[in-house]
């Protein structure tokens, strides 16, 4: 099934215009103390404390004697300091994704998780961190490929809460991003602008303050094409088509097998649970989301 070029360059923008959408934010945080408290919980956490002192140790341990191993004082510290901030984030982002979904959306929430479910869905954005990482190293063309690839992520990672409240699995969410590929490339674009430029470190700051608000972007908007597209309407042969379906997570969903079969191999407790996962996940990847 294909759509005219044009119709996803619509949907291009309009995830692009969707994703600037901060009157809505600023809309939503005043109306609900809860949001207020964890955005500003957020904003000291990570605009104050964690950015505040990584500045701080990259000016205090600027010299290349600062090095153990060829790794920087300010790096050593600075990783720890990052993994600490996202332990407590994950608390906030989730105050922050139930008082938008209250708001915004009367229906009703399911947001059951299980250590499984918690162990594939990590194990999902490793394998998409993998890829972007691999496709760096592509001659020539690598950033470029990594940068739309990690456009097409961020956008699925901002609408990781929406999916859980809604009860849909990680292939649903995978299949629903390559349903609307132009929609999630727009709107993962100013976010990933932000941040993809950046040394890690640097770019987890910034993306830890930004993200409560595209949690919120994400949760209000409405992607489109929000139905199917029949099939009579889609063929013309004087406009230029392309696919209403991209393929764009076939290679992590390869890097998700591989690495579910070395749990298996290895023995690890709850590989069979999170294979099990992994199996009923695929069979319910088929139908039509409406978010």
């Amino acid at each position: 099934m294909e759509l005219p070029a044009a119709h996803h360059g619509a949907f291009f923008l309009q995830g692009f215009v969707q994703a600037l959408q901060w009157p809505t934010v600023l809309r939503l945080v005043l109306s609900s103390r809860t949001m207020q408290r964890a955005m500003l919980m957020t904003l000291i956490l990570n605009g104050v404390v964690y950015f505040g002192m990584l500045l701080l140790l990259e000016m205090m341990y600027d010299s290349k004697t600062h090095h153990i191993l060829g790794i920087s004082y300010s790096k050593l510290t600075g990783y720890p300091m990052y993994l600490g901030c996202l332990l407590i984030n994950g608390r906030y982002y989730s105050r922050v994704a139930r008082a938008t979904f209250h708001t915004h959306d009367q229906t009703s929430l399911d947001s059951t998780v299980d250590v499984a479910s918690t162990i594939y869905v990590s194990i999902f954005y490793g394998s998409c961190t993998l890829f972007v990482t691999l496709l760096r190293l592509i001659p020539g063309l690598g950033d470029q490929f990594s940068f739309l690839a990690s456009c097409l992520i961020m956008a699925s990672y901002c609408f990781e809460y929406k999916g859980t409240f809604r009860g849909w699995t990680v292939e649903q969410r995978m299949t629903f991003a390559e349903n609307h590929w132009a929609y999630f490339f727009g709107f993962g674009l100013p976010l990933t602008a932000m941040t993809f430029f950046l040394s890690t470190l640097r770019s987890g700051a910034v993306f830890a303050l930004f993200y409560p608000s595209y949690i919120v972007m994400a949760t209000t908007a409405t992607v489109k094409p929000n139905h199917e597209p029949l099939a009579e309407t889609l063929s013309s042969q004087l406009l230029f088509m392309l696919p209403y379906h991209f393929p764009f997570f076939m290679c992590i969903r390869k890097l998700m097998d591989c690495a579910i079969w070395t749990l298996r191999m290895a023995g690890v407790n709850g590989a069979d649970s999170i294979n099990a996962r992994h199996k009923k996940s695929d069979s319910e990847s088929q139908g039509t989301f409406i978010f």
